[in-house]
Formats: structure tokens, C-alpha cells, sequence
């Protein structure tokens, strides 16, 4: 299902969180089969390469980079639109970072949309306090 959302999105650049390194090099290479260029990268990938697959998903190279515990904080990629987050996540502060990486706005060179799908055992935890309520106010027009 995660695979399938994700050929299906509209946007451009889209930053997944999976479950585990394996989960990531999975979720990449089922993507390229289907034929979106992504790359998985994590807290076990060596620096050079990291690098080499952040700087192709910033140019655009790479639509899909999937990773585990290597882009949560600290990583900026204003270009990204769509954030999947495709693991249970328990911390809101965790949950807010995760969704951070997309909500960087105009004003800070980010962009206008940035859609954030989550998998359900998110939904069920944190029915009011997922993390974009608290952006809400700036990223979503009023009716």
C-alpha cells in the first residue's frame, strides 16, 4: 500500500520514514521496479554515500529517498512535498520532526503544499495531536 500511494502522488519529492534499514532499501527498490527513482539511505549508510544520494534528491535525480534513523532532525530539503511516514511512531515530539522536514513553507524556501501521509497506528495514537494541527493554522486555507 505504501508503494502503491506513493506511485500514485502527485508531488515530486517525497521523504519516507520506514520502519527499519530494511524496510528502506525495500520500500527504494520496489519504487525503482516500478520505475520512481528513489534510494534508501540510513544511520548505516557511509557519509560519501549519504551525501551522494541527498544531493540527488535536492537536484531532483532521486523523487523518493527512504530512510531510517538518518534524515529525523538536523536535514533540510525544502523541496520536499509529501512526507510518508510509514512507521508507528509513539513520540509526538519524533512525529512533529518527521513532519518538519516538509513543512518548511515559502517564506523559508520551502513549499506552498507539502501533503503528509502516516500509517495508521498514527492516526489511532495521536487522532488530535498529529503534527500537522499544529502547523494548521499557516498551512491550510480557510474555508
Amino acid at each position: 500500500m505504501i508503494v502503491d500511494a506513493i506511485c500514485a502522488a502527485p508531488e515530486k519529492s517525497a521523504l519516507v520514514f520506514a520502519t527499519s534499514v530494511a524496510h528502506g532499501r525495500r520500500l527504494a527498490a520496489q519504487l525503482n521496479l516500478r520505475g520512481v527513482r528513489a534510494a534508501a539511505v540510513s544511520g548505516e549508510t557511509d557519509r560519501n554515500s549519504r551525501r551522494w544520494f541527498i544531493a540527488g534528491f535536492r537536484r531532483g535525480d532521486i523523487r523518493v529517498l527512504c530512510n531510517h534513523s538518518a534524515l529525523t532532525t538536523g536535514f533540510d530539503a525544502p523541496a520536499t512535498d509529501l512526507i510518508v511516514i510509514a512507521r508507528p511512531v509513539f513520540s509526538p515530539a519524533l512525529y512533529m520532526q518527521m513532519a518538519g522536514r516538509g513543512l518548511r513553507g515559502p517564506a523559508n524556501g520551502g513549499k506552498e503544499h507539502c501533503r503528509i501521509l502516516t500509517v495508521q497506528d498514527n492516526l489511532d495514537e495521536y487522532t488530535d495531536r498529529l503534527a500537522h494541527h499544529y502547523f494548521e493554522q499557516h498551512y491550510v486555507a480557510s474555508a
